[in-house]
């Protein structure tokens, strides 16, 4: 038993690990008819994007129709009207949006 919780707590780390962060103000938001926001910074990234976000290195992606993702915007949106730095970690993948990292997580920072 302790060793597949062991495995489930690896996994899940590499996971929450796999994409790269950015950090700046949003310079950006853009809503989708599908209910899929993106949101750009401006500054920097820790590592670089997936393949697939190559041409959006700075663009991140979630589904807004859930209640995460209502959430998610509402703080994004409070951020971006304060001109709040904006820290913000990857998934490593294109799963929301296909040319933009989906968002795994973000905070902000004064």
């Amino acid at each position: 038993m302790k060793l597949i919780v062991a495995l489930i707590a690896a996994v899940c780390s590499i996971n929450v690990m796999a994409g790269g962060t950015a950090a700046g103000t949003l310079h950006q938001i853009v809503t989708f008819p599908n209910a899929v926001v993106a949101v750009s910074t401006n500054g920097s990234r820790t590592s670089a994007a997936p393949a697939c976000a190559a041409a959006n290195p700075f663009q991140f992606a979630f589904d807004s129709s859930t209640a995460t993702g209502k959430a998610q915007l509402a703080i994004l949106l409070t951020a971006y009207a304060s001109g709040k730095q904006v820290i913000i970690g990857g998934t490593g993948d294109c799963s929301v949006r296909g040319d933009a990292e989906a968002l795994s997580y973000f905070y902000t920072n004064d």
